[in-house]
């Protein structure tokens, strides 16, 4: 890191006096630093650090797609180690612009026939009581929102169940959801040509959409 944890927080909240937005983003970017055109790693680098501050409404947006969004599905093409966060998306670009061409909002990633992950957020489906989602491995960025909604479910007593689902029987699902920064318990009604449950947003889902707004406002 190319500082102290405590200096990043200062420099963050000197951002969001600045910029004095009510509701945003933060990105922290960090990348080995400079160094000429070649592929090996630059020797005593200076890490370079960018962090950003835009504006965002992720109320706005879940209120605006409260009937909840189509995806699509699409075997993954990605390297093997999408569990790094890094700017290496150009799949992710390609089938995020794939799904919207197709009027869908996201491309849910398949391996083998196995459920990973969307373009841009964690997928996660309901059978009954308990809910599934893709475990942790390098298959998938395991998000930080992906994360506190696990927290969040286990303290509403809420069963998360970490195993590799099959397409088919996400067809199957009685609810289905996304979660990521911008879109924490997103429902998805429809998968390919197939309908989600009966077509609306779940109860479970919105319990878990609240109780993460929730948290989010507690801050």
């Amino acid at each position: 890191m190319p500082c102290l944890p405590t200096v990043l927080e200062k420099h963050i909240h000197e951002l969001v006096r600045l910029n004095r937005y009510q509701s945003g983003m933060i990105y922290i970017q960090v990348s080995r630093g400079a160094s000429p055109r070649i592929h090996p790693f630059p020797r005593n680098p200076t890490p370079s650090l960018v962090i950003t501050v835009r504006p965002t409404n992720q109320l706005a947006f879940l209120q605006a797609n409260k009937k909840g969004v189509k995806v699509i599905t699409k075997e993954d093409t990605r390297w093997a180690r999408p569990d790094i966060k890094t700017v290496n998306l150009l799949a992710n670009i390609l089938e995020k612009e794939n799904a919207l061409q197709q009027g869908a909002y996201e491309t849910i990633f398949t391996k083998n026939g196995y459920i990973t992950e969307a373009t841009t957020a964690n997928f996660w489906c309901i059978f009954g009581t308990t809910v599934y989602t893709y475990p942790k491995s390098q298959h998938i960025l395991n998000g930080i929102t992906k994360q506190r909604m696990q927290a969040l479910a286990k303290d509403m007593g809420i069963t998360i169940e970490e195993r590799p689902f099959t397409l088919e029987e996400a067809y199957t699902a009685d609810e289905a959801f996304l979660t990521s920064s911008n879109a924490f318990g997103l429902p998805v009604i429809q998968m390919n040509d197939r309908i989600v449950g009966t077509g609306t947003p779940g109860a479970f889902t919105l319990a878990l959409q609240k109780a993460f707004i929730e948290y989010i406002e507690g801050l």
